[in-house]
């Protein structure tokens, strides 16, 4: 069903409120700045941890890189969507650029907003950093990933092989981890620890994103998922692998940073239930068992709100000093 456009701001609104809904993505922008903050300050020895303009900046970084990714996104499916949609598949049929609700020109302002957050996210990240140049260096190479990923790295083949985009697409989240990191470090980070925080920042977004294209085969469609290009067991070893490699780089941080054994607990428990969750589905694979999105959600929440939670609980907060 397709709807008259309206005005600009009421496209946007429909926008915001299905492809890019602004609290939970400015929320988990703010949670992983904080998270990463917090976790480089903890292992480098500091004593309570600190806030300041440097993280006002990353998370601009953060918000601007993830609205830009969607909007380039958004911009590069538009036929897909629109071709999905009327096979019929109810996934896209109720997409607002399916249903009318927005446009193209929409999509393009939206880009071009994100982009102006990110530039004034990377100038102030690097001019506040204490290692402006590896912060800089950081920013731009995030930028070339996402405009080249808005090309599909100029290789035809990947948009038409979820696999090799998965490959190619889903590092950006570790190359958006080195970026914050070199914004928000106070002291250098060991290398360790470092790996860490990149890894940690990186796979529960790639579990999220493995969780959502998991569907029964008698569910499966044109859409391309990962058990359609992978098979139902393959899928499943791949949300699997995701959430083992977060899990163990959040025990690492925890071991490096002091933090209380019951955080540690809790994301244990939440990375259990969801590969539980994917081992129920390997077994029998049904649209009810498919159905993981949800406990990857509550694993990304735990490993990324979580940890920032549990670190100031540890080693208390405070603002830190201008000038």
């Amino acid at each position: 069903m397709t709807t008259s456009p309206g005005s600009r701001a009421a496209r946007l609104r429909a926008f915001f409120g299905d492809r890019w809904p602004l609290a939970p993505n400015l929320a988990g922008a703010a949670a992983l700045v904080v998270s990463l903050s917090f976790a480089a300050q903890a292992a480098s020895g500091a004593g309570a941890l600190v806030v300041g303009v440097r993280e006002l900046f990353a998370f601009l970084l953060a918000a601007g890189t993830s609205l830009l990714m969607r909007g380039y996104d958004e911009l590069k499916d538009v036929e897909t969507d629109l071709r999905l949609a009327a096979s019929g598949d109810e996934t896209f049929r109720t997409r607002p650029i399916a249903t009318g609700a927005i446009e193209r020109g929409d999509l393009v302002l939206v880009k071009n907003l994100a982009l102006v957050t990110f530039v004034v996210g990377a100038a102030g990240a690097a001019a506040t950093s204490s290692f402006s140049v590896w912060t800089g260096l950081a920013c731009a190479a995030l930028f070339a990933a996402v405009w080249l990923s808005s090309r599909w790295f100029f290789w035809p083949r990947i948009q038409r092989d979820l696999l090799l985009a998965f490959l190619t697409h889903n590092p950006i989240g570790g190359v958006v981890g080195a970026a914050l990191v070199a914004a928000l470090a106070r002291s250098v980070v060991e290398p360790p620890v470092l790996a860490a925080l990149i890894v940690s920042s990186w796979f529960p977004i790639g579990a999220w994103e493995v969780s959502r294209k998991l569907r029964a085969p008698a569910d499966e469609t044109a859409y391309e998922t990962y058990s359609k290009r992978l098979g139902v067991r393959g899928g499943a070893a791949l949300l699997i692998g995701c959430i083992t490699v977060s899990l163990a780089a959040l025990v690492l941080l925890g071991l490096a940073t002091g933090v209380h054994q019951a955080y540690l607990a809790v994301a244990s428990a939440s990375a259990g239930l969801l590969v539980l969750g994917a081992l129920r589905y390997a077994w029998r694979p049904s649209t009810k068992s498919a159905r993981l999105r949800p406990l990857a959600e509550v694993f990304a929440l735990v490993a990324t709100a979580g940890l920032p939670v549990a670190l100031g609980i540890a080693h208390g907060v405070r603002l830190e000093a201008l000038g």
